[in-house]
């Protein structure tokens, strides 16, 4: 969406130059070009800057298009180091089917390992895609095969956060979903 975003505006920028140097009796040549660059410049900051600019647009989308209530039965999970499996289930309570084999903007679980404390420790892990579309409303189970060895995390206390995410657009819980967290003890 950004670079989308950042295309349209290169081009009104870049289209706006022969406006503004029309009217330039009263504006001047170099000030309209000027405006121009500046202009160029500030999109291309944030493309490649924080990117606060997005999330204050973000907020004229579409409210409730990523949107998930995510559950499991256990308060708190301990996976020995070989692995195990943390059982989730998942309502779409958004508007958009996820479908985990579209050719664009496919929908999967996934999970964040942070330190007990809430510190992020390692953000990208494994996709885990669903068996079938999921429509608003329906709900899943998953069973998430998690290997705490692969994912280079050390014998210790974790908290897991699941969430789920729509590829090339964004995390839902960076929409608004609440992720679930659950606390890990991974065993030696």
């Amino acid at each position: 969406m950004k670079l989308l975003f950042c295309a349209a505006t290169a081009f009104f920028a870049l289209a706006a130059i022969p406006i503004l140097a029309r009217r330039g009796e009263k504006l001047g040549k170099k000030r309209a070009y000027l405006m121009t660059l500046c202009s160029a410049l500030f999109f291309s900051s944030v493309f490649a800057g924080s990117g606060a600019f997005f999330a204050k647009l973000e907020k004229f989308l579409p409210s409730g298009l990523y949107s998930a209530e995510i559950t499991t039965a256990d308060a708190s999970v301990a996976l020995p180091m070989t692995g195990g499996v943390v059982a989730l289930d998942v309502k779409n309570t958004g508007s958009l089917t996820w479908d985990s084999e579209a050719e664009t903007e496919p929908v999967f679980l996934s999970w964040h390992i942070l330190s007990e404390k809430g510190s992020m420790i390692r953000f990208e892990n494994p996709r885990v895609p669903f068996p079938h579309p999921v429509r608003p409303g329906d709900s899943i189970s998953a069973a998430m095969l998690i290997s705490p060895a692969s994912a280079g995390i050390p014998a210790g206390r974790y908290i897991f956060e699941f969430d789920l995410v729509c590829e090339g657009a964004a995390w839902f819980a960076d929409r608004g979903s609440a992720p679930r967290r659950v606390p890990v003890e991974v065993l030696p």
